[in-house]
């Protein structure tokens, strides 16, 4: 697993930067406060990111929770669209 933090404009432009497939296996996580880093991390599959995304939503809401980049509707938690 990789995994980098930065300040958020510098994690978007990494994000911009990443191949499709890539995407698809990584999440992100906010900072702990208002000035620290957010953090993306890379997983081996996409079903061990899942994974881990699925046992922290049965913990409280937090923003320190792994959030997947792309979200599949119907699939991943995401809303579909009308």
């Amino acid at each position: 697993m990789k995994k980098f933090c930065a300040p958020l404009g510098r994690i978007m432009e990494q994000i911009d930067r990443l191949p499709p497939d890539v995407r698809e296996r990584a999440a992100r996580k906010s900072g702990r406060s208002f000035d620290s880093d957010d953090c993306v991390q890379i997983w081996p599959n996409r079903a061990s990111m899942l994974k881990t995304v699925d046992m922290q939503r049965q913990a409280p809401p937090s923003a320190q929770h792994w959030r997947p980049l792309v979200k599949r509707p119907g699939i991943d938690g995401a809303r579909r669209r009308r």
